[in-house]
């Protein structure tokens, strides 16, 4: 009997809906960039590096730890 070994590979992208009329899905491509077009999205291979960009916070003048605007309503989506 001959065991088989199946990988399998996993992917993540990260997705929110656009504010504007009529775009619908955007996909984040990297470098605060966002496109509507699914191909250009950017691939995580990854949860945890998917998790990382989605959990990006900065720092203010004042000391205070912002999460920019465009990752709090965006969804991390399994490929698998």
């Amino acid at each position: 009997m001959r065991c088989q070994l199946q990988l399998k590979i996993m992917a993540y992208h990260i997705k929110k809906q656009s504010k504007m009329a009529g775009i619908g899905t955007m996909y984040y491509a990297d470098n605060n960039r966002w496109t509507d077009v699914y191909e250009s999205r950017k691939v995580y291979p990854t949860l945890f590096q998917a998790e990382q960009d989605k959990n990006t916070t900065y720092t203010d003048k004042w000391g205070n730890t912002l999460t920019p605007h465009w990752w709090k309503n965006c969804t991390l989506v399994d490929e698998s």
